[in-house]
This record gives C-alpha cells, sequence and structure tokens, in this order.
C-alpha cells in the first residue's frame, strides 16, 4: 500500500473501562492525498524553529531561493535536538525572506533530496527538505500581510 495523509476533523472518544481510559481517535475525513508522487520519494513535515535569518539569493536564471535550517527538539530526558536543512524557491523563498527571521515557528512540507559531495579525502552526504509549502506558525514581527501573502501562495 500506499502512505496517504488525511485531512479532516479529529474528535476523541473517550470511555472509562474500570481504572483504565481507553481513547478511540476518529477522523472526518474530507480530502485523502498520497504523502508522496512516486514510491522513490520521501514526503514529510517538518515543525520547527528557525535556526538563522533567511536570506534571499537568486539564481543565474533568476529563480528565487533560500536556505534555512530549522531545529525541532524531542522531549525527552536529553532534550534531543534535531537540525534539518531546507531550501526553498521561488515565491515561497520570497515570502520566508521577508517575513520570516531567527527563532520564528514554522512548518514546512516537502521531499528529501540527498546531495553526494567528493572533497579532497571524504565523500559527504547531505540530506535536505526541498519545501513544497511553508506555514508561518509564530512571528516575532506580526505583520497582517503575513496572512494576505500566504493566501495568495495558496492559490499559486
Amino acid at each position: 500500500g500506499q502512505s496517504v495523509a488525511l485531512q479532516g476533523k479529529l474528535d476523541v472518544d473517550k470511555k472509562a473501562f474500570g481504572e483504565n481510559q481507553i481513547d478511540n481517535l476518529f477522523v472526518d475525513v474530507k480530502k485523502i492525498a498520497p504523502l508522496a508522487k512516486n514510491k522513490n520519494e520521501a514526503s514529510v513535515n517538518i515543525l520547527g524553529y528557525l535556526t538563522i535569518n533567511p536570506e534571499l539569493r537568486k539564481t543565474e536564471n533568476g529563480k528565487s531561493v533560500t536556505n534555512i535550517v530549522i531545529a525541532t527538539t524531542k522531549e525527552n530526558k536529553n532534550d534531543e535536538t534535531t537540525y534539518i536543512r531546507s531550501t526553498i524557491w521561488n515565491n515561497r523563498a520570497e515570502s520566508t525572506s521577508k517575513y520570516c527571521q531567527k527563532g520564528d515557528l514554522i512548518s514546512i512540507k516537502g521531499n528529501l533530496r540527498t546531495n553526494v559531495r567528493t572533497n579532497e579525502t571524504d565523500k559527504v552526504s547531505i540530506t535536505e527538505l526541498v519545501a513544497d509549502d511553508v506555514k508561518f506558525l509564530q512571528i516575532k514581527n506580526q505583520n497582517n500581510n503575513i496572512e494576505q501573502e500566504q493566501t495568495k501562495e495558496r492559490r499559486r
């Protein structure tokens, strides 16, 4: 089978059985979408904090691009933090660099891509998330134009 994402309303039905309580989750499904375009892609969603300020660049072909690093923390006794590199292209790159800064909470959906680079002594594999969608969740310098900008991007 293929992995899918479900979009809809989530309800919790709590039932008590003696001393135990069982939570049953129900999803009223509105939309079902495949997580990856083909079997070889790894589609992921990341929620975390920006560790650097996004800087917008232009490629030789005039495309907008920004690279960011997102920190996610797994809450356990060691509070392990994982840093995820991400590349954002075109209008999403422009909006991210315009409205976001270090410390902002964002969500990124995209596909994993691994590049192998060889230096003088070693072969190094670098895996990064290439963004398909970016959502600004908690922005330090909030601006009323953020919601308008995100609405425009969803239409594109």
